[in-house]
């Protein structure tokens, strides 16, 4: 997957976690994991970057 579709994959995904944060009575939770899908997201086109800095 490309890094472009990575973004939109990560987008959607927190997108939706914070609208169902919003409607939650303990919204930390989702908040929190809406984060970790963007640290991920970096860490993920970080990778793939030094990968290809590699060949």
């Amino acid at each position: 997957m490309t890094g472009v579709g990575k973004f939109i994959v990560a987008v959607f995904v927190s997108f939706f976690l914070m609208i169902g944060a919003l409607g939650s009575s303990h919204p930390v939770l989702l908040i929190c994991l809406a984060f970790v899908v963007w640290i991920l997201f970096v860490l993920s086109v970080s990778g793939s970057s030094k990968k290809y800095r590699a060949k």
